[in-house]
């Protein structure tokens, strides 16, 4: 055993055991519906976690390279994981894909493929959680002679002979991978909880997180439950539609520990949207920004809590990041940060929707502003007439100028002569005309750009503005 000692801790293991040993609160399993108040949870809570998967990565070897048959194999298990002689009576007749989608789903180069395949493929249920280690490890053992049987299947069933497991991918005396695909861990209890309805309706809750984004994801909630014996009492959330979302950086932050912070599954989020925030590159952008808050809470000299949530956002912009997942412009584009800095402030909202494995928002950069989407403004400073934001009329570039002029004015902010055509220059925005109507992204640069809501207004962990 080693002792470590360090002002701040981030917990990056696969199940949250740090968090554990360090007394933070959390949940395992499925919430009631009447707690997340999330329509699509059970009715009632129970402990059920993800199915795992041993994922194996085949390599086509060009010969028959048969493995002998596993003990215990069954071929029923995996009968109708594709549509084949073999498949009688699917799990789910509606998701039932050809063999050559299923093998080719997880194609490689140089001639491999990647095994990791849901339903009746070798997705594989046991809850680790609470496990010792040499527990899990022993558990694990039957999750690895699964996919084994699986391989064989491939092989035997299926014809796909030639294809075994890679004897270049994995340094390991089995060829499989060091870890499982861990779908879900334990989920803390954070400053903040991330559930469905904040993906779903983000600017209709209670707490304005969207303001306080450090990720975004673009995945359907998708659960793995069918090797859990009594799935079919389990709601089935097999790409439950959402749009593209971001994450609030409170979800990394425990509740109830100071001096840790909490990255990879385990971070504070229901149950039901676990099935979209587990995806790879969301749990990467948590390492990022769990990364960016520590070292600027010791380079401050100050608690995780202490820093400031724009602080965080900005490094996330500043390493290239995405706090709110528009797909108007590339990262490299000169409104980027523009326009994510007043997403994130919340005067101008974006639009998300669902579409199909990939959903989308869009902050509608090139669309004519209309009066009433800048209802916005009053949350940020109260003093400006209401009047301003009434009806669907659009906003000549002149009048835009005059409400920012106004606003900076008693903001104590200078606003010189011609600032609006240096902004215009250095942005490269066409067709210069005061009397035009002003499109969303010029507006949402002009703010930006003269007031800074984003840096001058802060915002707490619940993205309400600090007076």
């Amino acid at each position: 055993n080693k002792k470590i000692h360090a002002k701040i801790l981030i917990d990056g293991t696969e199940f949250g055991d740090i968090a554990k040993m360090c007394g933070v609160k959390y949940d395992v399993g499925m919430e009631s519906r009447h707690d997340t108040k999330e329509d699509i949870a059970p009715e009632e809570k129970n402990n059920i976690v993800q199915d795992i998967t041993y994922v194996a990565i085949l390599k086509d070897y060009g010969k028959d390279v048969t493995i002998p048959c596993p003990e215990g194999y069954n071929k029923d298990e995996f009968a109708c994981a594709c549509a084949s002689h073999v498949c009688i009576m699917p799990k789910e007749p509606d998701r039932v894909w050809s063999k050559d989608m299923m093998i080719t789903y997880g194609k490689l180069p140089n001639n491999k493929y990647m095994i990791n395949w849901p339903i009746e493929g070798n997705d594989y249920y046991v809850n680790l959680i609470e496990m010792t280690r040499e527990e899990r490890e022993e558990a694990l053992k039957y999750a690895k002679h699964y996919t084994m049987c699986f391989v064989y299947f491939l092989q035997h069933e299926l014809g796909f002979n030639t294809l075994g497991l890679a004897d270049d991918e994995y340094p390991t005396a089995d060829k499989l991978p060091f870890i499982p695909y861990h779908r879900e861990s334990r989920r803390i209890h954070g400053l903040v909880r991330f559930d469905l309805n904040h993906a779903c309706e983000p600017f209709r809750q209670s707490q304005p997180l969207y303001r306080t984004c450090i990720a975004v994801g673009n995945y359907p909630v998708d659960h793995h439950h069918t090797r859990y014996h009594g799935y079919e009492e389990l709601p089935n959330l097999y790409f439950h539609p959402i749009p593209s979302y971001g994450l609030p950086l409170g979800t990394l932050i425990p509740k109830d520990v100071e001096g840790l912070i909490v990255a990879e599954k385990s971070i504070s989020v229901s149950n039901i949207i676990n099935g979209t925030t587990r995806l790879q590159p969301m749990v990467m952008q948590i390492g990022q920004a769990a990364g960016a808050l520590a070292a600027l809470a010791v380079k401050e000299g100050k608690n995780i809590r202490e820093v400031s949530v724009r602080e965080v956002q900005n490094a996330i912009l500043d390493g290239k990041g995405y706090l709110l997942p528009y797909l108007d412009v590339e990262l490299d584009h000169p409104m980027f940060k523009s326009l994510q800095r007043i997403g994130s402030t919340g005067i101008l909202k974006g639009i998300g929707k669902s579409v199909d494995w990939s959903n989308q928002m869009w902050f509608r950069a090139d669309t004519l502003l209309l009066a009433n989407e800048l209802k916005g403004l009053g949350d940020v400073y109260p003093f400006v007439n209401k009047q301003v934001f009434e009806g669907n009329n659009t906003i000549s570039i002149q009048k835009a100028t005059e409400l920012v002029g106004e606003i900076a004015e008693k903001e104590g902010i200078e606003m010189k002569e011609g600032r609006v055509e240096e902004i215009w220059d250095k942005f490269d925005l066409k067709d210069f005309d005061m009397n035009r109507n002003i499109l969303r992204s010029e507006m949402a640069i002009l703010i930006d750009q003269i007031l800074d809501p984003f840096n001058n207004k802060k915002v707490d962990i619940i993205g309400q503005y600090i007076q």
